[in-house]
């Protein structure tokens, strides 16, 4: 579940305060706080490692493309021609 406005504003406290500012609020935090302060750190935790499968993935996939572009040279030039010609259509 993504991450609310509120949410994230407390994640930003969390994560940016002056640590004397964190260890005076779990002092005096709820188990309940506690709690919720837990499942914010974990759902951000999941959201970086979507990110970062998702870079991961898209590296892979970059990689993929460059080496049929060297294995299919011909094939890679029209495609950049055409796709040239999308950028800038030919003025008539």
């Amino acid at each position: 579940m993504p991450l609310s406005e509120r949410d994230r504003g407390n994640l930003y406290f969390l994560l940016y305060s002056d640590p004397r500012v964190i260890k005076k609020w779990v002092d005096q935090a709820s188990d309940e706080e506690i709690n919720y302060v837990n499942r914010l750190l974990r759902e951000h935790r999941d959201e970086l490692m979507d990110r970062f499968e998702d870079n991961i993935e898209h590296h892979h996939t970059e990689e993929y493309l460059n080496s049929m572009n060297r294995q299919f040279p011909d094939a890679a030039r029209v495609i950049a021609k055409i796709k040239k010609n999308l950028d800038n259509p030919p003025v008539t």
